[in-house]
């Protein structure tokens, strides 16, 4: 499975920033738009709190902007 590795971040699987190429696919075929909208939403709230110091629109590209 291509899940976070928490607090890092990386993909347990291939050890990519999560979400990596493989946890969108996955996710974007098992959730509606909105359903993974919130979803991802939640895990950059996680994210924050694991890793206080990131960029806040490298963040939104990586957690959010893909979506769409």
């Amino acid at each position: 499975m291509h899940t976070p590795d928490r607090p890092s971040w990386r993909c347990h699987n291939c050890a990519d920033p999560w979400p990596c190429d493989r946890a969108r696919n996955d996710l974007t075929a098992k959730m509606d738009r909105a359903t993974l909208a919130s979803h991802m939403w939640a895990q950059l709230d996680d994210y924050a709190r694991d890793v206080p110091h990131g960029s806040p629109t490298e963040l939104f590209d990586r957690f959010i902007h893909w979506t769409h």
